[in-house]
């Protein structure tokens, strides 16, 4: 697999530049003009003590959505010219039907818990309480979040893809080392670009029920009422709802990884003959080491950590809206 870099990700003057201009983003929209002169239940809103918490949430979100969608999208071309494409038109035409049906899928999930938010509003008159444009503006922040984790999930299924189509090339091979081995800098970037996927996908999730739970803290302080109309379970909800559509996409690709690796582990490295026991167990872990077959506790509840933040993120928010009591 041809290395890609792409050194604007850890390019401190790239992080600055992007991230301040999502701070910029986010301030021009939730301050300028926000509320419009004249609109008195909007001139409440923002008097909330709990509003500069609000906006300062969707500052950070805004400002690692920003950090974050180049590069993202630069990592998915990179990953469909420099491997998919090189492996022969038929790869490629299957990675494209693939995409563009996960494509409409997301497109569709994203849709469904827009509204499922909405549903949960009905129990109010949410209108009532927020500054006139509020709906379009928090409609700007879903698909800029929305178009950002987007490339991560499809090259989440495009990494998929390769693994399945590297277990294939692993079977044709057979016992053949010279054409085993150079497969092992094919499978590392895999395993590398899903990590990468997995981290941008579950920081970017785990803000949202936060910046939910924000907003609530604010409509309760508008009209305590509203903790009644608006429960903190409908933040831990969404939560749920964004961790289990992460693992959908993230689990089956990591379980190809890995299955791939384990058989070009097995291939590379055979069990044939107790007299090469001890020597083949040596090579073999080896391999484990150097393919991340065998993952140890500890490295599991990292990945897990980061696969369940969107529920942990949650659970957090529900003790932020609960919580938060400012002077």
């Amino acid at each position: 697999m041809k290395a890609t870099a792409y050194p604007s990700l850890f390019n401190p003057l790239y992080v600055i530049v992007t991230g301040s201009l999502g701070v910029f983003i986010a301030l021009t929209l939730f301050t300028w003009n926000y509320p419009a002169p004249g609109d008195t239940k909007g001139q409440v809103f923002v008097a909330t003590n709990a509003f500069a918490v609000w906006v300062f949430l969707l500052a950070v979100l805004c400002c690692l959505l920003t950090v974050m969608i180049i590069p993202a999208w630069g990592m998915l071309i990179g990953l469909f010219r420099n491997r998919i494409s090189a492996e022969g038109a038929d790869l490629r035409r299957r990675a494209i039907v693939v995409l563009s049906l996960e494509s409409v899928f997301l497109a569709i999930v994203v849709f469904s818990v827009l509204q499922l938010i909405d549903s949960f509003r009905t129990g109010f008159q949410f209108e009532d309480y927020v500054p006139r444009g509020h709906g379009e503006r928090m409609t700007f922040m879903y698909a800029y979040a929305f178009l950002t984790t987007l490339p991560a999930l499809l090259g989440m299924a495009l990494i998929h893809i390769l693994a399945r189509h590297l277990s294939e090339k692993i079977e044709s091979a057979g016992r053949t080392e010279s054409q085993l081995f150079p497969l092992i800098a094919e499978l590392l970037p895999c395993r590398t670009l899903l990590q990468n996927y997995l981290t941008i996908v579950g920081i970017i999730l785990s803000l949202i029920p936060i910046t939910t739970a924000g907003l609530r803290t604010i409509l309760i302080a508008l009209d305590p009422q509203n903790e009644q109309s608006f429960p903190i379970t409908n933040a831990i909800l969404f939560g749920l709802v964004f961790t289990i559509f992460l693992l959908l996409v993230y689990v089956p690709a990591h379980l190809a990884l890995t299955e791939t690796s384990r058989k070009l582990r097995d291939r590379l490295c055979p069990l044939d003959s107790l007299a090469t026991l001890k020597e083949d167990m040596e090579q073999r872990k080896a391999l484990d080491d150097l393919l991340q077959t065998n993952i140890g506790i500890a490295q599991n509840l990292k990945a897990g950590f980061i696969t369940l933040s969107p529920l942990i993120a949650s659970l957090i928010a529900g003790v932020l809206g609960i919580n938060i009591s400012l002077p």
